[in-house]
This record gives structure tokens, sequence and C-alpha cells, in this order.
């Protein structure tokens, strides 16, 4: 395994070990620049049982393995998603 800096190549475990946990951690510990005020700006629309319904239905016969829509969101994220995102 290379360094960050590739200039090293690291060979005891102990160092693959670190580097991937400098990795990781630079990976997953970042800071969101996201203003989480924005989620107060999405409209929300009121939820009736006939559109529940009808939103139920068409999540079911969603098929599986296909390519993500518009919204880059996976059909599985509806289908497993359950009574979260209704």
């Amino acid at each position: 395994m290379k360094s960050k800096n590739e200039n090293t190549v690291i060979k005891d475990h102990e160092g693959i070990l670190s580097q991937w946990a400098k990795h990781l951690s630079e990976l997953l510990n970042c800071i969101n620049s996201t203003d989480p005020a924005f989620v107060d700006h999405i409209p929300q629309f009121p939820m009736t049982p006939q559109a529940l319904h009808k939103i139920q239905s068409a999540v079911k016969v969603l098929k599986y393995s296909k390519a993500a829509g518009s919204d880059s969101l996976p059909e599985k994220v509806f289908k497993y998603g359950g009574h979260y995102l209704t």
C-alpha cells in the first residue's frame, strides 16, 4: 500500500491499518458545508389517506434492480424505506 503522498510503500500490517484509519477518518469525519436550515424551506404537502394509498400502491409495483431515476434514488430506498418516506 502506498502512503497518501505516494512517496513510500507501506508493507507492515500496522502501517497499513494506520493508513486505512487515517483515510477513513478523513473520508467520514468531514465537515458538512450544507446549511441545515434549507430543510425548513422544503414545501410540505398534506397527506390524505387516499394519497398515501396511491403512493403505497405505486411503490409495490416498482421493479427490482432498475437504474435510479432523475432523483438518483434506487427503488430499494422506497421499497424498504417504509412509512418513514410517506
